[in-house]
């Protein structure tokens, strides 16, 4: 993919960090709202037999796992760094990866470039993607991304 130099309107380089903080926010209110609706139910059930009870629970103790393993995944999440190359026309790039040296290196040689028309440089792309990411898992008769 290729922009003329002339038409490049902004080049920024930014971290994208996982937002941990409101993971764990997110973990507590969770795990306090089921804390709360387990010893409720519980307490309910207190005068019946000790199915319901267990049940209970048993319900408790696997949405509690479900969200730590939420909270854990965004925790161990790693960062990476965006490169945003914006056009004065309608083409939008951006290139995303864990080397932040990499990407700075290549935001820096595109800010070159604007600034010295004669220069060229070349990178090789591993992975492109252009447009939408669409996961399909399973099925058949799969006719892609409706939008309305």
């Amino acid at each position: 993919m290729a922009f003329p130099v002339d038409n490049i309107a902004r080049v920024v380089v930014s971290p994208h960090v996982p937002d941990r903080g409101k993971a764990f926010l997110q973990f507590l209110v969770a795990m306090t709202i089921l804390g709360l609706s387990a010893a409720l139910v519980n307490a309910a059930l207190e005068d019946e037999n000790d199915a319901p009870a267990g049940a209970v629970t048993g319900i408790t103790y696997a949405v509690a796992v479900i969200l730590t393993i939420r909270l854990l995944s965004v925790l161990v999440r790693r960062s990476y760094y965006v490169l945003l190359v914006e056009t004065s026309g309608p083409p939008f790039a951006r290139l995303h990866s864990r080397d932040q040296q990499l990407i700075r290196q290549i935001g820096e040689q595109i800010i070159d470039a604007i600034n010295n028309p004669q220069a060229a440089f070349m990178y090789r792309i591993e992975h492109l993607q252009i447009g939408d990411t669409i996961k399909l898992i399973g099925g058949s008769g799969n006719t892609g991304k409706v939008s309305k």
